[in-house]
């Protein structure tokens, strides 16, 4: 008898069986990486693009105190002349 599992033996059966488990481990390991992968880098962008606004939100703070203050002096050198 032959053991390259061409028939239907319970051995064969057996190691067919191991190897499309094996198979199919692999592969939800491969979909797990690439989603958690996935994760993270929206996990990144997000981050980002919340430190981003900010940013921006400070610069707008800064430009709005600047400008009182510029406002401000404008009318004390007014006064002054």
């Amino acid at each position: 008898m032959s053991q390259d599992c061409g028939g239907s033996s319970t051995s064969c059966k057996r190691r067919r069986n191991k190897t499309i488990k094996e198979e199919i481990r692999s592969v939800s390991n491969v979909a797990e990486t690439i989603f958690l992968a996935t994760r993270i880098g929206n996990d990144f962008l997000y981050g980002s693009i919340e430190a981003i606004g900010r940013a921006f939100d400070r610069v707008k703070q800064y430009t709005e105190e600047l400008s009182r203050i510029n406002v401000h002096n404008a009318e004390t050198i007014k006064v002054l002349g």
